[in-house]
């Protein structure tokens, strides 16, 4: 479920932060899995995931790493990312081989599933909201511009 409490809907463009360090001693990986037949969800990619042995993923100062899940991958994230499928819902395991004590402890823990806002709705509501007149002098007839 994502950051709404809405099930993973492959159509949409999902964000997860893995904070640094990373508590795996071997590595990590992130698998996607079709709800309806519960085995790794079949895409164009052919990967079903992402792990931290993939080259050239783009890795934060701090040691966190942002995985993206959509259909396609965002600009210049190729290597972050995972395909979803857009008419498939899906879940997830994150998987750290060799995990150490601060996942354990629960001292360290994933980010949350975070639904990207699509600008473009955003951009077209702007355009079509209108500022409030204020009322003058409290009369119902008589507003400001």
């Amino acid at each position: 479920m994502d950051t709404m409490g809405v099930r993973l809907d492959g159509g949409k463009t999902y964000t997860v932060t893995l904070p640094g360090p990373m508590p795996a001693v071997n590595f990590w990986s992130f698998m996607v899995y079709d709800v309806q037949t519960w085995s790794i969800l079949q895409a164009d990619k052919k990967t079903g995931g992402v792990d931290s042995k993939r080259e050239g993923m783009n890795i934060a100062p701090d040691g966190s790493v942002a995985i993206y899940f959509s259909p396609q991958a965002p600009k210049g994230q190729d290597n972050s990312w995972v395909q979803t499928m857009s008419d498939k819902f899906f879940y997830v395991l994150l998987r750290l081989y060799g995990p150490e004590q601060a996942w354990f402890d629960k001292s360290w823990k994933p980010g949350d599933f975070e639904a990207a806002v699509r600008t473009s709705w955003i951009a077209t509501a702007r355009h079509f909201l209108k500022p409030l007149r204020v009322m003058k002098h409290g009369s119902r007839n008589n507003f400001q511009k």
